[in-house]
Order: structure tokens, then C-alpha cells, then sequence
């Protein structure tokens, strides 16, 4: 092969590689877009139904409430997936270590999935042994990503009978436990079904989807996400069943009063403030505008709203707030970064510093880390519940007092 030609060869399989690449940044740029628009009407749905739930209902109107969360909370998750998807692909996800209550976790999980297998006629059973910890160190985002993925794919793949999802304990020592969660369902896999995921098992970790081409998002994902936290999945057809045995390593806390503050937060169902807040909402859209009105209203807040740069400056000059919710994108051209900044200008010769909290249905944790490093204190991600929004607002008001004092 003469100089030449390898030279056009070695431009030709550039060119490709370059515009593989710019497809593939398109169609996470897509997703994102998408995550971004469908969360503002799932924030408005889902919190409706909270509001509607609190109400003195009528036993099947609770339940009809009861399934548009549990269906709402659903449709979120298939939309986490597609999101994850983007992310895996770009390499923006991350490994992280925290304290959670993984029994509590997957319990919203099992309830989460209620819909699912109402709909398709099954019988889900959930055991975790009270002598297994609940509390562990470990990521609980991708902890959750994995086992709800994974109950989704073995129900996806159910069509009568039950469903098990149990938890057992693989080994222990006084500062880490191995759990093995076991999903077993009736109807085996295909032949062909069981090759492609053995062999997407032995790959090494991958930010690329290809080497799972051909077997379900969720449980691709899932796959990956194991990888990443060294743990490990079997899957086998056993006995007329399809069998899932999920191995996850965790650390224990040192002592359980690490986790104290968790617990409280978990159990906990009395919303109402130690003393009333007033909080600006800078928000453009009008049915999330009503919908955290009310729910602040619930926890002991009255509320003044912004839907633009111009009036939320004019309200922060005129009003002493406790807390700024801040939207990021409003239909005016204005963002919550320009606005967070300006206002971190203003206070630049006070003595106080109001917490500036981001409600976005931006996803991506680099889009985060700009809002953060813009001045704004923290990120809630649409949609967000009241007890995330109580949290928040006790913590911050909290941080905010032991600055002035």
C-alpha cells in the first residue's frame, strides 16, 4: 500500500470516527432534552397527587391517588434509564460512598413497582430477614439503579405467577457485608437470551453501549453499574424459572449512631417547621407555581413567586427572605445562574448570606458542579417530594441561623 493510500485510508476512518462521535453526543444531547422536559409535568403530577393523598379521602380514592404516584414514580424510572444511558455513554458517572438505609430503599422500590405487576395479573413477594443490616455504607443512587432495573427486567420478562425478590446475606465482617438479592420469577430464558448476557458479563467495564447491544436498557445499565461498585450478577434458568442473584458489596458504619440523622429523616412524617419561612420561588411555569405553593404551605411557609430576572431582583431588594428557590431556564432568556450571581453581588456588603437552592430538571452532575460553583448552595432535581423539600428547608434554615449567630 502506497503512502498515499493509507493516508486517505487513516483520513476516511477519522472522518468516521469523528462524526460516530458527533451522533453519539447528539443523541445524549437528546436525552438530556428529553429527561429535561418530561420532569417539569411529572413535578406538577406527582405533586398534585401528594396534595390529594393528604386529604381525608375515601378508601378507593386513596388508592386511585396511591397509583398515580405509584405510576408516575414508574414512568421516572424508565425515564432514569434512557438519562443513565446518556450518562454512561459520556463517562459522566460517578462512584460515590455514603451512609442509606438499603431496606428502606427497597421498599419504595417494591412499592414503586406495585403498578407494574398489578397490570400484568402477577403476585410480587419481597422478603428482607430482620437480622440482615439495613444500614450501609455504598452509592445509593446506582445501589437503587441496579435493583430497580433489575426487578423491572425480571417482571418485563414475567407473565404469570410470582415474582420473588429476597435478600440474603453472602458474608460478613465487623467493617463490610456482602449481600446477595435473589429475583426469581416463573419462564425460563431463551438459549440465545442467556448467551448474550453471559457475554455481556465478561466484558470489562465500558462508558460505551455496544458491547450490550441486544439485551435490555435496564439490565445493560445494571451490568455496568456492578462493574463499577465490584459486584457481580448470575443469571440462570432453573426449575422451569429465570433466576437473578445479584451480589453487592458494602462497608458497615462504624456505629449505628452514624446514621442516626438518616433514620429520623426516613421515619419521620410530621412536616411542620419549627417556625414559618418566607421563601421566594423564582418559577415561570404556572402549575408548578400552585403545586409547591401548597406544599409549602403545608410545612409552615408562605410563599412569593418570580417569573422573571427583573421582578425576582426587584422582590429580593424589597423583601427579607429566608430561602431562594431558584429555577435555572425561565421563558424570559434569564437563567438562574445570571440571577444567583447577581444577587451574590448585592450581598457582597451585608452580613448575611441567603441560601439560593436550584429546583431544575437538569439531571447531569457536571450541570450541577455549575450551579454550585455559580453560588447556588444546593440542587434539587425535579420532580421533588415534601420530604425532600422538608429536609432541605430545615437544613438550610438551620446553616443559616448558626452563620448569623
Amino acid at each position: 500500500m502506497s503512502t498515499a493510500s493509507y493516508q486517505d485510508e487513516l483520513a476516511q476512518a477519522l472522518e468516521r470516527a469523528q462524526a460516530a462521535e458527533r451522533a453519539n453526543h447528539a443523541k445524549s444531547e437528546f436525552i438530556a432534552n428529553l429527561s429535561y422536559k418530561l420532569r417539569t409535568p411529572l413535578s406538577a403530577i406527582m405533586g398534585m397527587a401528594q396534595l390529594l393523598s393528604m386529604d381525608c379521602l375515601l378508601p378507593k380514592q386513596q388508592e386511585w391517588v396511591t397509583t398515580i404516584l405509584n405510576t408516575s414514580e414508574y414512568i421516572l424510572s424508565l425515564l432514569d434509564d434512557l438519562f443513565h444511558s446518556a450518562q454512561l455513554e459520556t463517562g459522566t458517572v460517578t462512584v460515590t460512598t455514603e451512609p442509606f438505609d438499603l431496606r428502606t430503599i427497597m421498599q419504595e422500590i417494591v412499592s414503586m413497582l406495585d403498578f407494574h405487576v398489578q397490570s400484568k395479573n402477577l403476585h410480587l413477594v419481597f422478603d428482607y430477614p430482620y437480622y440482615i443490616p439495613s444500614f450501609v455504607l455504598g452509592d445509593a443512587h446506582l445501589i437503587r439503579r441496579i435493583i430497580l432495573s433489575l426487578s423491572t427486567y425480571i417482571i418485563n420478562k414475567t407473565d404469570h405467577g410470582t415474582v420473588l425478590i429476597q435478600v440474603l446475606r453472602a458474608h460478613q465482617t465487623m467493617r463490610s457485608i456482602e449481600l446477595s438479592i435473589r429475583f426469581k420469577a416463573m419462564g425460563e430464558l431463551t438459549a440465545d437470551e442467556l448467551q448474550q448476557i453471559h457475554i455481556c458479563l465478561q466484558h470489562e467495564p465500558d462508558v460505551s453501549m455496544r458491547y450490550y447491544n441486544g439485551i435490555d436498557l435496564g439490565l445493560s445499565m445494571a451490568i455496568i453499574y456492578l462493574k463499577w461498585i465490584a459486584g457481580a450478577l448470575d443469571v440462570s434458568n432453573q426449575l422451569g424459572s429465570t433466576l437473578l442473584q445479584c451480589s453487592l458489596p458494602f462497608k458497615l458504619p462504624v456505629s449505628h449512631q452514624t446514621l442516626t440523622g438518616i433514620q429520623v429523616q426516613e421515619t419521620s412524617n410530621a412536616y411542620h417547621l419549627f417556625k414559618p419561612l418566607k421563601v421566594l420561588l423564582i418559577e415561570d411555569d404556572s402549575v408548578i407555581q400552585r403545586t409547591y405553593q401548597t406544599l409549602f404551605e403545608k410545612i409552615g411557609c408562605s410563599v412569593d413567586f418570580a417569573d422573571s430576572a427583573k421582578i425576582a431582583l426587584e422582590r429580593y431588594k424589597t423583601v427579607t427572605y429566608d430561602l431562594i428557590l431558584m429555577d435555572i431556564g425561565l421563558s424570559d432568556g434569564s437563567n438562574g445562574i445570571e440571577i444567583t450571581q447577581l444577587i451574590r453581588d448585592q450581598e457582597s456588603s451585608k452580613q448575611s448570606r441567603i441560601p439560593i437552592i436550584a429546583l431544575t430538571a437538569h439531571g447531569y452532575q457536571c450541570d450541577h458542579a455549575l450551579f454550585l460553583n455559580s453560588g447556588i448552595d444546593a440542587v434539587l432535581v425535579k420532580p421533588v417530594d415534601l420530604q425532600q423539600f422538608h429536609d432541605l428547608l430545615v437544613h438550610w434554615t438551620a446553616k443559616r441561623e448558626e452563620s448569623t449567630e
